[in-house]
């Protein structure tokens, strides 16, 4: 089988269609351009809130998901610090996942609410595509 060019860049688990890296706390990201569509959950939450980023667009959690979730839900307006605890490839489903953690110190917040973004590519698009083309879909959000 082929590795991706974006492979190289994450630790391998026991299925390869899968790549994961944790660093937690390495680095955070600023909520930028798209305000309230990533939304959070305390960390008593088993669950974690699930957007989807999909030809340009991001999508918040959807009404299922909001059910199950519940109330206490944050929405991450502009301008909030978010860590990236964690990046997971699926090659095989064709999607990047950043585990998200809210800096609670810096967004004036009691608890560090967790989210998912959730970047899903074109059939095929992982296995050819290169990190520059990649880190430009999740610069968009």
């Amino acid at each position: 089988m082929q590795q991706p060019p974006i492979a190289g860049m994450f630790t391998a688990m026991t299925n390869r269609s899968q790549r994961k890296i944790q660093q937690p706390h390495n680095f955070f990201i600023e909520v930028c351009g798209v305000s309230q569509r990533v939304v959070g959950v305390p960390p008593a939450r088993v669950l974690v809130a699930e957007s989807t980023f999909k030809d340009g667009a991001l999508h918040s959690p959807g009404r299922g998901q909001a059910l199950v979730l519940g109330t206490d839900l944050r929405k991450f307006p502009r301008g909030d610090k978010l860590y990236v605890s964690e990046i997971s490839v699926s090659v095989k489903k064709d999607r990047v996942v950043l585990r998200l953690e809210e800096c609670p110190e810096c967004n004036g917040n009691a608890y560090t609410y967790r989210a998912y973004l959730v970047f899903e590519f074109p059939k095929g698009y992982l296995i050819s595509a290169d990190v520059g083309q990649i880190e430009d879909v999740i610069g968009q959000w």
